[in-house]
């Protein structure tokens, strides 16, 4: 190419872009220049809308294309709601058809214009939506009327020019137009309205409308031309407007009803019986199955079971106690043979221990000792095969099913967000975890209680500030607060409906009042009359029942008072069992020891285990938004 050739060039170059410069203005900025929207009401109450958006890409925010938000929740002339169906008929990008997705947002419908795999050229691009929407003209006492949110409050763009044509049904007769612009709520009015025939008015803005600004406009018009439904079609509206009271409530009775079917057919307790201080245990009940009927289930997943038993089967001169340092404990069998039939779950624990020379309650032997504790709570839970009580399994899943199924209607209809449903599953699931948890902690020794307490009321006071903040910033409806009591009911009947047999509460009571005596022996012992004499042997036998009541510090006060007194015929103020030895023993600190013992078991089998892992015009109401229709938009 010559010199002459790119001076020619060049200069063309510059006279095209010199030819653009007034266009300019238009090219540097991600705007909508025109927003055209046509309605025509229809007879039935709705309305037929093409709307002809033209923007100006600049690969900014409009990469792919743009996408339109439209409510579909209207206010009534009553102020109730109306849900309005949505029904997408076509859309385009500069004549040719554009792919579009239907998404539901809250209280509305997403129209995303576009493909994902493709960006779209810099420069205009013009968008044509058509779309229905039933139930959009109102009918009032001494008029009907159209009052619509043309372009929408919640667009991300400016709106340089917008117009508005309104076309009713033949027959019509306009006898009012009112016109609204500005962000959502302003009465202002910077356009123009224009009665062009009966049937037919325009209105056009005056002024460019900024971001989240947007045109309403209200067309009023003599009664005669609109029909309201009738028959099954204005029930099934009327119930379709009120779902959100009447399916939640529906719902919730459901759950109601059954969790109290259920929970009083089978879930509800026995009367307990007068509770009197007993001076043993049940008859023909060993310590683990005293704590696992009393407790109807497990603590500590059963460890202080396993430990109670292990000091029963300790008492019996079967098995020896040691500790090595402060943290280790040993166990290992004495060589002897049991005098009598050991309960199905000493034997279980017995048959481990036997044939080992030591066992340290320790990471090594973890692995066993927790395949040893499943064979011992088998054991134990084939004792009660629902004699002493019962947790009706099935009730509570059938509660569950009809719970989740309940919040998923609610979902599947609209009327609860499945974020809010998220948020509250999880937080169920976190707090009772939580709880759970302080539980376990609080059952344990005092230090544990003040710990469980200081944790608790940190949490509360930093937690529920922020469950207050959000509780105030959701909107929190009926159905919210079905949904949380659909939620509650079920968790809540789930527990109760585990529930004693008839034998069973006779246990359970008797069970009580001999944790009573224990809890209450040294307190009340000039008062309880016939009490057997203590000794030796009969603080030994008791002991394990102690521990599986979580009791056993009372009852060894007891025992180290009596020592004291010389009240144990058979023993002296320097007694130590045989079947303890550990360096922190000492006879002045007798019951310190053994509740040590009791509470220290159970927690080196807990630590022992090896750590798992896991990979809405006129008369002065109206305002700019106000109206049906609306929404927004944006690119994407």
């Amino acid at each position: 190419m010559t010199k002459t050739a790119v001076i020619v060039l060049c200069r063309a170059i510059i006279a095209v872009l010199a030819l653009m410069a007034p266009a300019g203005g238009a090219f540097g900025a991600e705007v909508i220049e025109r927003f055209n929207t046509d309605i025509a009401v229809h007879p039935d109450m709705s309305v037929t809308i093409t709307e002809t958006i033209t923007v100006n890409a600049e690969g900014s925010a409009i990469r792919r294309g743009i996408f339109r938000d439209i409510p579909t929740v209207l206010e009534g002339p009553q102020g109730a709601p109306i849900t309005s169906d949505l029904d997408v008929l076509s859309v385009t990008r500069n004549g040719a058809t554009e792919p579009y997705d239907v998404e539901s947002i809250r209280d509305g419908q997403r129209i995303r214009i576009g493909d994902a795999d493709v960006f779209i050229a810099r420069g205009l691009h013009t968008y044509e939506i058509t779309y229905t929407m039933d139930r959009a003209a109102r009918m009032f006492a001494d008029h009907d009327e159209l009052y619509w949110n043309a372009t929408g409050n919640f667009w991300q763009f400016p709106i340089l020019a917008a117009k508005t044509t309104v076309t009713l049904p033949e027959g019509a007769d306009i006898i009012d137009l009112n016109v609204f612009t500005g962000a959502q709520g302003a009465t202002g009015s910077a356009a123009r309205a224009e009665r062009v025939s009966n049937t037919v008015a325009s209105f056009a803005t005056t002024e460019p409308l900024d971001p989240y600004e947007g045109m309403t406009v209200a067309v009023a018009f003599e009664k005669g031309v609109l029909v309201a439904p009738s028959g099954g079609t204005a029930a099934w509206y009327w119930f379709w407007d009120n779902r959100g009271l009447i399916v939640p409530a529906i719902l919730l009775l459901i759950v109601l009803a059954y969790n109290g079917y259920a929970w009083a057919s089978v879930g509800r307790d026995p009367s307990k019986g007068v509770i009197i201080p007993r001076f043993y245990p049940p008859a023909g009940f060993s310590p683990a199955l005293t704590h696992y009927v009393h407790r109807m289930g497990w603590q500590k997943n059963g460890w202080t079971a396993f430990s109670a038993a292990l000091v029963s089967l300790a008492t019996k001169e079967l098995i020896e106690i040691g500790r090595e340092g402060k943290k280790t404990i040993t166990l290992k069998t004495t060589g002897k043979t049991p005098e009598a039939e050991l309960p199905p779950g000493e034997e279980i624990i017995f048959e481990y221990l036997s044939g080992r020379q030591t066992v340290k309650i320790n990471k090594k032997h973890g692995k066993s000792l927790n395949s040893t504790r499943s064979k011992f709570v088998s054991a134990l839970q084939n004792e009660n095969r629902s004699v002493y009580f019962r947790n009706n399994i099935l009730y509570t899943l059938c509660g569950i099913a009809i719970g989740i199924a309940s919040l998923g209607v609610m979902v599947l209809t609209g009327i609860l967000d499945p974020l809010f449903l998220f948020f509250g599953l999880f937080a169920s699931v976190f707090l009772s975890l939580f709880i759970f948890g302080l539980r376990s902690v609080w059952e344990g020794p005092m230090f544990g209680r003040f710990i469980a307490g200081l944790i608790g009321g940190v949490f509360l006071f930093n937690f529920g500030g922020l469950a207050l903040d959000l509780f105030e910033m959701a909107n929190v409806n009926f159905p919210v607060i079905a949904a949380v009591s659909i939620a509650a009911t079920t968790i809540v009947f789930g527990i109760l409906m585990r529930a004693p047999t008839v034998h069973g509460r006779r246990v359970m009571d008797e069970i009580e009042g001999f944790k009573m005596y224990l809890e209450t022996a040294e307190k009340e012992r000039l008062n309880f009359r016939d009490e057997p004499d203590m000794t030796v042997s009969r603080f030994e036998t008791i002991l394990p029942y102690a521990m599986a009541l979580g009791v056993e510090k009372p009852w060894s006060e007891r025992f180290e008072n009596d020592l004291q007194r010389n009240a144990v015929r058979d023993a002296d103020s320097s007694y130590s069992p045989r079947w303890y030895h550990g360096g922190d023993f000492s006879s002045g600190r007798f019951a310190a020891t053994m509740s040590g013992v009791a509470t220290g078991m159970a927690a080196a089998m807990v630590s022992a285990q090896p750590s798992s892992s896991s990979g809405s015009g006129f008369s002065g109401g109206g305002s700019s938004g106000g109206g049906g229709g609306g929404g927004g938009g944006g690119g994407w």
